[in-house]
C-alpha cells in the first residue's frame, strides 16, 4: 500500500484515538464520583451485554484482520483505538444497572445519596426509590435488607413511601 494512503489512515485514527482515551477519562472521573455518592455496594443488578459483547468481538475480529494484514502504524493505531473502545465499553454503566450502597443508590448514570431521594420503600425483594418523579428499583437480599433499612431511615426516615406491596 502506498505511504500516503498509510499516512492518511493514521492521521484518521489519530483522532479516534485521542476522543477515546478522553471519553474513557471522563467515564472513570464519573464513576469515581458515582462510587462517592453511593459508598461500597451492598447489592447490584446488571444488564445482560450478551449482544453488545457479540458486537465488540466482531469488531475486534475484523481490526485484529486488518493489523494483521497491515503491520504497521494505522494497524497499530486502530488497534489502540479498539482496545481504548473496550475499555470505555466495559467501564460504562448501561442504563438498567442499578446499585446499593452503604450510603446511596446508583441507577444507570445517575447516583443519589440516601438523603437526596424523593421517596423511597423496602419491600418484598426490593428496594424501590424515587427521582425526579420516576422510580428505581434494585434487588436487595432479604439478609441485607434490615441494614439497608437502618441506613435509609437514618438519612431520610419521612420520605418512606406508606405504600406497601
Amino acid at each position: 500500500m502506498d505511504s500516503q494512503i498509510h499516512f492518511a489512515l493514521a492521521l484518521a485514527l489519530l483522532p479516534t484515538l485521542g476522543l477515546g482515551l478522553a471519553a474513557l477519562s471522563l467515564v472513570l472521573v464519573a464513576r469515581g464520583r458515582m462510587s462517592g455518592r453511593v459508598g461500597p455496594v451492598v447489592a447490584s443488578e446488571r444488564a445482560s451485554r450478551f449482544w453488545l459483547r457479540s458486537a465488540l468481538t466482531s469488531t475486534a475480529l475484523a481490526v485484529a484482520a486488518v493489523v494483521v494484514h497491515w503491520e504497521d502504524l494505522p494497524g497499530v493505531l486502530a488497534l489502540a483505538s479498539l482496545a481504548v473502545s473496550t475499555a470505555l465499553f466495559a467501564s460504562s454503566p448501561l442504563a438498567q444497572d442499578a446499585d446499593v450502597g452503604e450510603r446511596g443508590v446508583r441507577r444507570g448514570w445517575s447516583a443519589r445519596e440516601f438523603a437526596q431521594l424523593e421517596e423511597w420503600r423496602l419491600t418484598g425483594e426490593h428496594l424501590r426509590w424515587r427521582l425526579r418523579g420516576e422510580w428505581y428499583a434494585c434487588r436487595v437480599p432479604v439478609e441485607l435488607q434490615a441494614s439497608v433499612r437502618a441506613r435509609l431511615q437514618a438519612a431520610c426516615a419521612e420520605r418512606e413511601s406508606p405504600f406497601r406491596d
